[in-house]
């Protein structure tokens, strides 16, 4: 809890007096001001926390308040909404002041500029969210949602009119996009066996996102020389296994780099270890909107297994559970959508068409996700045998309908899907 740090402008006793006085003459006010206060309403209270908390304890429980205590005789606050407000403004200032303070006493402890950059960036992110408009899980009363709800049709519509395809973020696989409308806001699990091209696929989404969007892409299984070379060839018409061995037309790849430097502005890479954090890639993902002014992104993490053996909660189970949370809730915060590549459970009998079922050792992984995908692989191979048919099945889907699959053509040696020609 943060209580006091030096600048006392940022507190207010009396005000937090105030709000406690007029909560214990009227505890029904205490929920309607409740909404107005950080996540954790305490941090709201600089001085008089304690007072805060037991009478929170006592309303919530539904028992006797508990003496005023030293604060017996303060003078209720004539607008405790209007006090709430303040402190809960109040607390987001002590939390930037907390900050830049003990940024700056890490550098004077003589912290190096990369782990003090590290810090900066993660704590960064939870300061955000201290500062956020909106607690989590604070109540949102229809009326307040309306304007909102018309904006986002009024937004569909101009997307219609403008010839756009879908109002979220292109795949750029045209029946992907007319089933999901697009990546949009919530977390997307695409699953699949090993080699069945899950990465390929996601970089593809990520390039052709970063034609609009900047584009987070953190790798735990390649590094990002190795996805920058995939994506180069993909363009390029150039296997990367071509340009390892020394064998590829570099006149072609320079072309492939240059139709790469179209995006590459919009598109980073994070290598991830144990110490990348859902807040860790929540300040990445905000630096990037801030550096090209977006008001959304889109951040993959390949894959999803991996991140989860970083965390502590026991069982990988658990740990994938965990994080499937973390990185929703890293969706709603960015609005924007996350995807996560996942690999299927030990003991998949049928690789050709996975279900949900598939993910079950992955703890709750199919149900907090709002869009699952998987990619299922067919035995017919095409052409010299370097391209493969696979199914894209939607086996989830929040937003609309489940179930579809998409024919997609994988040239395994690009690393390209195209979409299955229809006949």
């Amino acid at each position: 809890m943060l209580t006091y740090i030096e600048g006392a402008e940022y507190t207010s006793p009396d005000l937090e007096a105030g709000l406690i006085a007029a909560i214990r003459a009227t505890p029904a006010l205490y929920w309607e001001t409740l909404d107005l206060l950080p996540a954790n309403s305490v941090d709201g209270f600089a001085v008089h926390w304690k007072a805060w908390h037991d009478l929170g304890r006592a309303i919530e429980a539904d028992n006797p308040l508990p003496l005023a205590g030293e604060l017996d005789g303060a003078s209720p606050a004539p607008d405790p909404r209007a006090a709430a407000r303040t402190l809960g403004e109040m607390y987001q200032q002590r939390s930037m002041a907390y900050f830049l303070q003990e940024g700056l006493q890490r550098q004077r402890e003589g912290e190096t500029p990369a782990d003090l950059m590290e810090w900066l960036q993660e704590k960064g992110a939870a300061v955000q969210e201290a500062i956020a408009a909106t607690r989590p899980g604070a109540l949102l009363w229809g009326d307040s949602l309306v304007e909102r709800v018309l904006e986002l049709a009024s937004e569909a519509r101009k997307s219609k009119e403008s010839g756009r395809a879908t109002l979220g973020i292109p795949t750029g696989l045209a029946d992907l996009d007319r089933t999901l409308n697009g990546l949009n806001p919530g977390l997307y699990v695409m699953g699949g066996s090993p080699g069945v091209g899950k990465t390929s696929l996601a970089l593809q989404w990520a390039m052709k996102a970063a034609e609009e969007v900047p584009v987070v892409y953190v790798t735990y299984e390649n590094a990002p020389s190795n996805l920058t070379l995939k994506a180069i060839g993909r363009l390029a018409n150039v296997s990367p296994a071509d340009v390892e061995r020394g064998v590829a037309d570099l006149a072609k790849l320079q072309e492939g780099a240059a139709a790469f430097g179209n995006i590459a502005h919009r598109l980073a890479f994070v290598e991830g270890n144990q110490r990348t954090t859902t807040a860790y890639i929540q300040g990445q993902a905000r630096q990037a909107m801030a550096r090209h002014g977006a008001r959304r992104c889109l951040v993959i993490v390949d894959y999803l297994q991996r991140m989860a053996h970083a965390s502590g909660y026991g069982t990988l189970r658990e740990n994938v559970s965990a994080l499937t949370l973390g990185l929703r809730e890293l969706a709603t915060r960015l609005d924007s959508p996350v995807l996560a590549i996942s690999s299927l459970s030990r003991g998949v009998n049928n690789y050709a068409h996975p279900g949900l079922e598939a993910l079950k050792e992955s703890g709750d992984l199919e149900f907090t996700a709002d869009v699952v995908l998987l990619l299922g692989k067919r035995e017919e191979a095409l052409g010299n045998g370097r391209r493969r048919m696979v199914d894209l099945e939607v086996a989830k889907n929040r937003f609309g309908e489940a179930g579809g699959k998409v024919g997609l053509s994988f040239d395994t040696a690009l690393g390209d899907f195209g979409e299955e020609a229809r006949t």
